[in-house]
């Protein structure tokens, strides 16, 4: 079969976009080029992908530009297809091209925009739309956490078998520096510093955390800025932590090993997750986590971390200060966090990915 993949996302530039949707389309169809031996892939983009990520695929991957970029979706993209016709088509982006005919395989990675509404910022209405076009086209779709599956049965009543759930997998980053890059202790957000992801919450979280503990320390956001939350600096002003909470902003995949392996522990407070990849990144490397017992992160976490009411500043902080001083307990967490994170790998995303492709 020949298989058109929206492989959009591998054609930014912008190092802070290079994230959550490029990099599970990176490692699917960089582990679909190793075990599927029987199916060719379109990559079509709207810029040439890297080279140094082609390089990364196999010879059943070919990358087809559709140039420029403005119109890519809406009418490059199904002009090519109607030209140019494939068996089944990947919409990896939460979006699909108009006036197609093909078999489509939708992904849906989570609905946090719905249950934001306006306050998700630009994007909404770019989401919403795309996001009722695909699950109203697709002959089948994929999306990332049992959460997410039941969102998705609920907000569009979409019968349960025509959704499977695929875990995204962790990927496994070379450092270039064991030492820890910050030089007193510290604890940890790691992802787009995006309203989704309720880092204001996280920051009040570590302030009660920072009036309960005698030693200490700071709290570092890691992450692009690209879609920044206004909320994030009034927050560290007006509870007078500029010393305390410092934006770091992006870090390269080469760095982020040490952020994660030195850090006493890892919060994240999105209460509508579809996966939360860096609270698996950061099982991994040996940090424990503490997250927000609702989304998705309760089912990839459990028990190897804390989960807490992000909206109960005091409880955040209780949950980080047992992280950090119970020795016994927070090594348990590490322990459980890193045989959790063994279980989410990409080769297995990509084979339940193939399976999918040949049963539609």
């Amino acid at each position: 079969m020949i298989i058109g993949v929206d492989a959009g996302a591998l054609s930014i530039s912008d190092k802070r976009l290079k994230v959550g949707v490029w990099r599970v389309t990176f490692e699917l169809l960089k582990h679909l080029s190793v075990i599927d031996t029987a199916n060719e892939y379109r990559m079509y983009s709207f810029a040439p992908i890297e080279k140094k990520i082609m390089m990364e695929m196999g010879k059943s991957m070919e990358n087809i530009v559709l140039s420029p970029s403005v119109g890519y979706m809406k009418f490059r993209l199904p002009l090519e297809l109607m030209q140019r016709p494939v068996d089944i088509f990947l919409g990896l982006s939460q979006a699909l091209p108009p006036n197609i005919s093909v078999k489509t395989i939708g992904c849906v990675y989570d609905l946090a925009f719905l249950h934001m509404g306006k306050s998700y910022g630009m994007s909404f209405n770019r989401l919403k739309k795309q996001t009722e076009d695909v699950v109203r086209r697709s002959d089948h779709l994929v999306t990332i956490s049992q959460f997410s599956k039941k969102d998705i049965m609920e907000f569009y009543g979409v019968p349960r078998e025509k959704i499977s759930v695929c875990y995204p997998g962790v990927t496994r980053m070379n450092s270039l520096s064991t030492k820890s890059p910050n030089t007193i202790p510290y604890i940890l957000f790691v992802g787009a510093l995006k309203p989704a992801k309720q880092i204001p919450l996280a920051i009040k979280g570590f302030k009660a955390f920072f009036s309960q503990t005698k030693r200490r320390y700071d709290f570092l956001l890691v992450g692009g800025d690209y879609w920044m939350d206004p909320e994030i600096r009034s927050t560290i002003e007006s509870l007078h932590l500029t010393e305390r909470v410092h934006i770091v902003g992006y870090v390269s995949d080469d760095r982020l090993p040490a952020y994660y392996s030195h850090a006493s522990a890892f919060l994240t407070l999105g209460s509508w997750e579809g996966f939360c990849m860096p609270a698996v990144e950061a099982m991994a490397y040996g940090c424990p986590v503490v997250y927000a017992r609702s989304g998705a992160t309760p089912e990839i976490v459990g028990d190897a971390g804390i989960p807490v009411n992000p909206l109960d500043h005091d409880e955040i902080g209780r949950a980080l200060h047992k992280m950090t001083t119970h020795a016994s307990f927070g090594s348990s967490c590490i322990q459980k966090g890193k045989k959790r994170a063994s279980q989410f790998t990409w080769k297995r995303f990509g084979k339940q990915w193939l399976e999918i492709i040949n049963k539609i």
